[in-house]
């Protein structure tokens, strides 16, 4: 009885294990590039590092993450200008956008260009804030594609030069460019861009002015004697104006005319006889 027992748990057990889904059953995924860190491959220099910690976490808020000053240093030095050999200020936010992109794909990004001393002052590479780069076993397509949900960042697709073009500005723009390497832009006609959301201005909350500090109000804390008030004078009643007389003078009136004299009675003669 004992024997059968076993042999009905044994298979009740191999059934299971066979009806599970094919998901439970494959071993977990192993990252390559490890959470808050970087791999990054440079074309130019040939210099390279794998699992750079990048990001800094508040261990007391772990929503609370920044980049860390030694990882900036080391990657304002490893995105210097190849051929002078200066270097400048990234971003953060360019910085941390690239973070996520080598999240997203577990894979290390190639570096083709970033700052560019000798370029003139009103490009980006000039100022430090863009970025010429490809992701590893991944298409430029597909890159360009993810880097779309960033904000305010300009995204540039050169599927003959084979890299993607990334900076940092206050509004978002996209575009592919077909020249190759030395070559004149050739830009696309017809490529979408980001609908721009409308800032709502926030109406500004109307302050209380506060009273300002009378002579009173100062004569009080100082301890002095209070400043006299003139006296008020009692309001003058408005008295209707006079009518002012005609200034030119009125003619006399003109005296009646007499009556005419009355008519004398005419003698009444005597009676005959």
């Amino acid at each position: 009885m004992i024997r059968r027992r076993l042999l009905w748990a044994l298979a009740l057990g191999l059934g299971l294990g066979f009806c599970l889904p094919s998901g439970l059953a494959k071993p977990r995924k192993k990252y390559k590039i490890k959470r808050y860190h970087l791999s990054m491959r440079h074309v130019n220099t040939k210099e390279r590092f794998d699992n750079l910690w990048v990001i800094r976490v508040d261990p007391k808020n772990k929503n609370k993450q920044w980049v860390g000053n030694r990882a900036h240093k080391r990657l304002n030095h490893f995105l210097r200008d190849w051929r002078t050999g200066k270097s400048k200020r990234i971003p953060k936010r360019l910085l941390w956008n690239l973070y996520l992109v080598g999240q997203r794909f577990d894979a290390p990004i190639e570096v083709v260009s970033a700052y560019r001393h000798k370029e003139r002052k009103s490009s980006r590479h000039k100022q430090g804030k863009a970025v010429d780069f490809r992701v590893v076993g991944v298409s430029n397509r597909e890159v360009w594609n993810y880097c779309k949900r960033f904000d305010n960042v300009g995204l540039g697709l050169y599927p003959n030069s084979n890299f993607v073009h990334m900076d940092v500005r206050d509004r978002s723009y996209y575009w592919i460019d077909d020249s190759g390497p030395g070559e004149e832009s050739e830009y696309r006609d017809g490529v979408t861009q980001r609908k721009q959301k409308k800032r709502r201005r926030k109406k500004a909350k109307s302050r209380k002015k506060k009273p300002k500090k009378t002579a009173r109000r100062s004569a009080k804390k100082k301890g002095a004697k209070k400043a006299p008030t003139p006296e008020k004078k009692a309001p003058e009643k408005k008295t209707a104006p006079e009518k002012k007389a005609d200034s030119a003078p009125k003619a006399p009136a003109e005296p009646a005319a007499p009556a005419p004299p009355a008519a004398p009675e005419k003698p009444v003669a005597p009676a005959a006889p």
